[in-house]
């Protein structure tokens, strides 16, 4: 059902994509009731549900689901650091669901936590810095939304490459703060 939603909305078909995302959450909320074991298929079918709610002008409704999943993939890391990626994924999308409904002030601390996660995990694998560029692009729009522009300005600096580095090194993408 998640991979239908996506496949309706990537068609152009948003009012379409709700109705088999919210099933994707009904099915795996039953699942995850009846078995633990379920709990990150429905934090991932949250995710999408507030992703189609929002394509759809529902931004009011996607920041619930959105919240949840962020619940749902908190608990998930506190258990087992794995999680940690998938939690930092979550926060980044209820920071721009936060936004969307102008609550642009409380949508800096989730990509505040989104940033340290994603900071956390390029440190020890570079293959996240891709992720943390991201996640830093949407911290910095969120803080200009708020009024702090020269916050927006200053720490995506920290995507660019070390000091004394090219920029150039196997696996560093020229690209990486531009995202």
């Amino acid at each position: 059902m998640n991979n239908l939603a996506i496949r309706l909305s990537e068609t152009g078909d948003r009012a379409g994509a709700v109705a088999p995302a919210q099933e994707a959450v009904d099915l795996y909320r039953a699942q995850a009731a009846e078995n633990r074991a379920y709990e990150p298929d429905l934090a991932a079918a949250l995710n999408n549900l507030a992703i189609r709610l929002s394509e759809t002008g529902d931004r009011a409704g996607a920041v619930a689901p959105a919240q949840e999943a962020v619940d749902l993939r908190r608990a998930q890391a506190a258990e087992n650091r794995a999680y940690e990626p998938d939690l930092a994924a979550a926060l980044n999308n209820l920071a721009i669901r936060l936004s969307e409904t102008g609550d642009r002030a409380g949508a800096v601390a989730p990509a505040q936590e989104a940033v340290d996660l994603r900071r956390a995990q390029a440190a020890e694998n570079r293959a996240y810095e891709p992720d943390l560029a991201a996640a830093l692009n949407t911290l910095a729009i969120r803080l200009s939304e708020t009024g702090d522009r020269a916050g927006a300005v200053a720490r995506p600096r920290s995507s660019r490459p070390p000091a004394g580095s090219s920029g150039r090194e196997p696996g560093l993408r020229p690209d990486l703060a531009r995202r």
